[in-house]
């Protein structure tokens, strides 16, 4: 049985560590140790929500805009005309874009 200290992990070739300069195996490991909860970095893009789920609609904007006035969601970030991000108190959600699966 693996454990979070096994280094028996069968990394591929690509991700050795050991030829990489300056790069840190489980730079949050020592984090996770005795926790069930870590705080990864932030970025611009990415709202600091633990899950965000993906609401697909036909029409982007028009759900983003009903969502923000029913329930009090604040547009984040849009892009293009196919996402949107929205959030609520700590939580968010991302509206895209439906796709259509033609039948076979």
């Amino acid at each position: 049985m693996r454990t979070a200290d096994s280094q028996d992990d069968d990394l591929l070739p690509e991700y050795d560590f050991a030829s990489m300069e300056g790069g840190v195996r489980g730079k949050y490991a020592a984090k996770l140790k005795g926790s069930t909860a870590m705080k990864l970095p932030s970025t611009r893009s990415i709202p600091p929500s633990v899950v965000i789920p993906e609401l697909a609609y036909s029409n982007v904007s028009e759900a983003a805009d009903w969502l923000c006035h029913a329930f009090g969601f604040v547009e984040r970030l849009r892009i293009g005309n196919h996402r949107v991000q929205l959030t609520y108190g700590g939580g968010a959600i991302v509206v895209t874009e439906q796709r259509v699966v033609p039948e076979s």
